[in-house]
């Protein structure tokens, strides 16, 4: 019965050859464009994943907006409440840019600064190479204290161990603890 079966098939793709190597290659064109998409579907999810990793999987970034559309502050009573009362929440962390020129016995520079809290570092896989980063009881304590980075090392020539020297960020003066 199967060999009768197998026999009738083999005679039919004989009798029909064209429409036999037609469908043939049709079913092979279908399973190689299902096998490429799924490919390229894969190598997508991957690389957003590896995107959104080397972003801090976990990290989520607000901005305050008003009704209006206008920028808002978002508050340490405000950070404090999505610390302690939104589950999951591990850390929150603040950063908001300041445009403030920067200077260092009579030199100055107009560098990007940003202003940080305690969490932004480690949440973000930034992490300092001298010195220490900035911590809770800098915050709590409202320490000024700054971590910089080659290029302001570089624009007011700092020294090349620059910790624990104070420069200017507008009016204020800040201790570099790191680099």
């Amino acid at each position: 019965m199967i060999t009768e079966a197998l026999r009738a098939a083999f005679e039919n793709i004989r009798a029909h050859r064209l429409r036999s190597a037609l469908t043939m290659i049709g079913i092979l064109m279908g399973t190689a464009a299902i096998i490429a998409v799924l490919s390229t579907l894969a190598g997508l999810n991957k690389a957003i994943k590896e995107r959104f990793e080397s972003l801090g999987g976990d990290v989520l970034t607000l901005v305050g907006v008003n009704r209006d559309g206008r920028r808002a502050q978002i508050g340490s009573n405000d950070m404090e409440m999505l610390r302690f009362d939104v589950s999951g929440v591990t850390m929150v962390a603040a950063n908001m840019y300041v445009p403030e020129r920067q200077s260092y016995r009579g030199r100055e520079t107009n560098d990007a600064v940003n202003a940080i809290t305690a969490d932004f570092g480690r949440g973000h896989g930034i992490y300092v190479d001298a010195g220490r980063d900035i911590t809770g009881a800098d915050d709590r304590e409202r320490r000024k204290v700054v971590v910089v980075g080659p290029a302001i090392i570089e624009s007011l020539q700092l020294p090349s161990n620059p910790i624990g020297e104070f420069i200017q960020i507008g009016s204020h003066w800040f201790e570099i603890i790191g680099v």
